[in-house]
């Protein structure tokens, strides 16, 4: 009953925005399917695809030397999930992926993605990554108080910097010198 229902939210919210003929609702199935191919199911961020066809932007762009790249995991994470499950492990994941997302992206060619795992990229200009990787450390969840984990309030991360040089001829330079670091 419930995917009859997210059936008809869906072709309701298709035609509320003007997918209502045959042309529009190809285009409307377009978007839904690189929406699908580009971002991770579970928190809805950029992928492993976006975040190299985006860092391939960076490296070609004028302005590549004011980039860096953050990886950063989620320290422990498998203790949450043995803890509290998968289901409720993934909840949490999906809150601080939400909270990630309001504090990195807004400005112009900076975002956070999700590769795979726990394991996030960041994109972002050289001169905000102190301040991310601090506001990334300390962001509080509900979700972590509803399910009681050990007094834990706020999850810690780790993370690597890679500051673009300009020298990179490729993303697997980048992702390659920012694994040695991690």
């Amino acid at each position: 009953a419930e995917n009859v229902a997210s059936v008809y939210r869906a072709e309701a919210e298709a035609i509320a925005n003007g997918y209502n003929n045959i042309e529009n609702c190809v285009q409307y199935e377009k978007k839904e399917n690189y929406k699908l191919f580009t971002s991770d199911q579970l928190t809805g961020l950029p992928n492993k695809y976006l975040f190299i066809k985006d860092l391939s932007d960076i490296l070609a762009a004028e302005n590549r030397q004011n980039f860096a790249v953050m990886q950063i995991n989620i320290k422990n994470f498998i203790f949450i999930n043995q803890q509290v499950g998968f289901i409720k492990g993934n909840d949490i994941l999906a809150e601080y992926a939400s909270k990630a997302k309001e504090i990195v992206d807004g400005a112009e060619n900076e975002k956070i993605y999700l590769l795979n795992g726990n394991n996030f990229y960041i994109i972002a200009k050289k001169e905000r990554m102190n301040d991310l990787f601090y506001k990334l450390n300390h962001i509080e969840l509900v979700s972590l108080k509803q399910n009681q984990i050990a007094d834990i309030n706020s999850l810690s991360i780790r993370a690597a910097l890679y500051n673009i040089t300009g020298d990179e001829k490729n993303t697997d330079t980048v992702i390659d010198r920012i694994s040695t670091t991690y």
